[in-house]
C-alpha cells in the first residue's frame, strides 16, 4: 500500500436534505464512470457553473479483513488530455451533487443522486483512525446508517435502474 490509503467513513441514508441546506447551496457535481470488471472509476468534478475542479482515476476496494467502514483507495489526478484518453473506456455512470454540510463540529458530504437514482440522498462522514473506533450517533437529519450495507456503495448503485 505504498500509494494507497485507508479511507474510513460512515454512510447514512437521508429522506430529504436538511432544512437548512437548500438545493441551490454551493455544491460539486460529480460524474463517476465505473470501468466494468475492475475496481476503477473515472471521476469528473465540476462546480455549479460547470467548470472542472478535478479529474481523477480512482481504485477503491475493501481490505481483506475490513468492514464497510474501511476501504483502500488510491487516487491519480489527471489533466484534461489524460482524462480524455481514458474516457474512451466504456462503463456505467453515476451522477450526483455533493454538498458540504457542517454539523456538530464535523463536515458531512451529502450526495443527491441524479438520473435513474433520482430521489436517493446519501451522506458520508470521513473519519480518522481514532474517531473511527468511537461510536458515532446517527445525525438527526439522517434516516438510518448504511455503512455496512453494500447496496449503498457506488460500485453497486451504478448497476441499479432505480433508487433502492
Amino acid at each position: 500500500m505504498k500509494y494507497a490509503r485507508i479511507e474510513r467513513e460512515r454512510r447514512y441514508r437521508l429522506t430529504q436534505l436538511p432544512p437548512d441546506l437548500p438545493p441551490d447551496s454551493p455544491h460539486t457535481r460529480i460524474i463517476d464512470r465505473y470501468i466494468p470488471g475492475t475496481r476503477l472509476r473515472l471521476r469528473r468534478m465540476e462546480n455549479e457553473t460547470g467548470n472542472v475542479t478535478a479529474l481523477k482515476l480512482t481504485q477503491k476496494y475493501d481490505p481483506p479483513t475490513g468492514t464497510g467502514l474501511e476501504t483502500i483507495i488510491t487516487n491519480l489526478y489527471l489533466n484534461e488530455t489524460e482524462f480524455q484518453a481514458l474516457s474512451y473506456l466504456e462503463g456505467p455512470t453515476l451522477c450526483k451533487r455533493r454538498y458540504p454540510y457542517p454539523f456538530n463540529g464535523k463536515t458531512y458530504a451529502i450526495d443527491v443522486f441524479e438520473g435513474p437514482l433520482h430521489g436517493l440522498i446519501l451522506c458520508e462522514l470521513e473519519l480518522d483512525e481514532q474517531t473511527a473506533a468511537q461510536p458515532i450517533p446517527i445525525p438527526p437529519f439522517a434516516a438510518r446508517e448504511v455503512t455496512d450495507d453494500p447496496t449503498f456503495t457506488g460500485g453497486h448503485l451504478v448497476t441499479l435502474k432505480e433508487s433502492p
